[in-house]
């Protein structure tokens, strides 16, 4: 049983009409449309919509953290106000699945109760996870080189030395 659950695709369709106000001749349309959206996507517009309104409003600063942003979308952003500092984190390692378990153990975090509660304290499926995890990360710290971004990799640092190591470099 999963505790969550992931849209693998939206779909919207329907009619819109559109009228211009304030014309002497009554100008008016209706165009029928259809779209389809996966669940990265619509994150991604969304979040893409956050920034580009601030942007528009000059501020304020945000913090902007997911899955879903990547260098390449980074790049693609257009901004007049503001200003874009960049860090992708992760993990590129094996070492470090034995480092996020035993952080899981010691902390009881999500890691901790999946396999305590619902894997019933088999780490097979969250090793397996973190191990695609790595493929993926590895994959992300080259697009970020080659976009012109920073990638912390936690491999052989302590937990709380690499965040501050990350906000640091943020906030510089």
């Amino acid at each position: 049983e999963e505790n969550f659950v992931t849209i693998q695709k939206l779909s919207f369709g329907g009619e819109a009409t559109f009228h211009r106000a304030g014309d002497s001749a009554d100008i008016s349309h209706t165009k029928k449309f259809s779209y389809e959206i996966n669940q990265e996507e619509l994150t991604w517009n969304s979040i893409k919509g956050l920034i580009t309104y601030y942007d528009r409003k000059g501020g304020p600063s945000l913090i902007i953290e997911g899955m879903v942003i990547t260098p390449e979308r980074v790049k693609s952003l257009s901004l007049k106000h503001l200003t874009l500092r960049v860090v992708f984190i992760g993990f590129t390692d094996e070492e470090s699945i034995e480092k996020i378990l035993e952080y899981s153990n010691t902390n009881h975090d999500w890691i901790y109760k999946k396999i305590s509660q619902e894997d019933g304290g088999d780490d097979s499926k969250v090793k397996e996870w973190l191990k695609n995890e790595i493929v993926k990360n590895k994959k992300l710290a080259s697009w970020a080189e080659e976009y012109g971004y920073k990638f912390f990799s936690s491999h052989e640092k302590v937990f709380e030395e690499f965040q501050d190591e990350v906000v640091t470099f943020l906030f510089e």
